[in-house]
């Protein structure tokens, strides 16, 4: 009997010693895990940081793109104000030719006329 309990309690040891060994192999396991698990949270964090420098930089662009826009926008009203500028001066010069000419027109028909009494006058 005391053979049996002998052979019993070493059976039992062993187990234990196995249950031990299977308890270490989890918890280097579980450590293993945890240390990948920080890993990725460090990694996470990472891409977490570039993406709000992304959106932040988008933001910036964002702005720029407006600002842009908005000068675009004053000169293309600035080159359309030009141009109305320049229609309005064209058709002045074009009022000022016309008249100039009527002018020149009248003036050699005055010194036509004036010529012609001047001649008939001698």
């Amino acid at each position: 009997m005391a053979n049996r309990i002998k052979s019993n309690t070493d059976e039992t040891v062993d187990s234990v010693k196995r249950a031990n060994e299977r308890i270490d192999d989890g918890l280097a396991k579980v450590d293993t895990a945890l240390e990948s698990l920080n890993e990725i949270g460090d990694a996470v964090s990472e891409v977490n940081q570039g993406i709000e420098e992304l959106a932040d930089a988008t933001d910036e662009q964002a702005t720029s793109t407006e600002e842009v826009a908005a000068m675009t926008d004053q000169a293309n009203d600035r080159a359309r104000m030009m141009a109305d500028e320049i229609d309005d001066l064209a058709a002045a010069n074009r009022e000022q030719a016309t008249k100039v000419t009527e002018m020149a027109e009248l003036v050699n028909t005055f010194s036509e006329e004036w010529t012609a009494d001047t001649d008939l006058g001698r």
